[in-house]
């Protein structure tokens, strides 16, 4: 996309940006420079949306100019392990369709926000195939309803990311991807049934699952 299109796209998410800026966020390393198919025609993608985006979002949050270098040196190192198990370059893996779905999810997670969809709207801000928004709705991981919230977009946004992961490495596992999001619905559902009945509990809760999590994580590598 040009600077134009970047920054109306920006616009709609309430992250105003100028040219200036984005020029000097390239210059200091915060995102990679742009391709030019063409002299002084840069043409921008998603990877640049998304930082942009979660630039604007600590921004407005008051987080420093230190933490945010922090964080996006913590998802440049996720892209450096992404180019390693692929054999690719970092600027390659930085510019996968995979990295900016990564780094979207992380800021829908980190910045919630109140906003409403309907279907056409969740389904064209999170550019997803209908078919898959049906596999979510047939999985049980969303709810066949008129009106779809954020949480209700974080959750399309992983799905979308994992059959494009499938995709992208042909894995040829969309039978074993859709079992595996039915698995982890009930699992959720099982988790909210927990938190609901002991709510001032929800944290110990989150904390013993997740160093299960690890412990289990930990175990299959000795």
């Amino acid at each position: 996309m040009k600077m134009r299109q970047l920054k109306e796209a920006l616009e709609k998410k309430g992250a105003g940006v100028t040219e200036r800026m984005v020029k000097y966020y390239i210059e200091t390393n915060l995102m990679p420079a742009p391709d030019y198919p063409e002299p002084n025609q840069a043409n921008y993608s998603e990877i640049h949306f998304v930082r942009l985006l979660l630039i604007s979002r600590m921004k407005d949050a008051g987080q420093s100019a230190s933490a945010i270098k922090q964080r996006i040196r913590e998802l440049d190192r996720l892209i450096t392990e992404t180019a390693e198990s692929k054999g690719i370059s970092e600027r390659e893996a930085a510019f996968l369709p995979q990295t900016a779905r990564r780094e979207y999810v992380a800021i829908l997670s980190e910045f919630p926000q109140e906003v409403s969809f309907s279907r056409e709207e969740l389904l064209g801000d999170i550019k997803c195939d209908r078919i898959v928004f049906d596999l979510a709705i047939d999985t049980g991981a969303l709810e066949n309803k008129e009106v779809y919230n954020a949480s209700d977009r974080l959750i399309l946004l992983c799905i979308c990311s994992l059959f494009e992961a499938d995709k992208q490495e042909a894995s040829g596992e969309v039978i074993e991807t859709i079992s595996d999001i039915s698995k982890i619905n009930n699992m959720a559902s099982q988790m909210a049934a927990f938190y609901t009945r002991r709510p001032e509990y929800k944290w110990l809760y989150e904390e013993l699952l997740d160093g299960i999590i690890k412990s289990r994580m930990e175990n299959r590598w000795v």
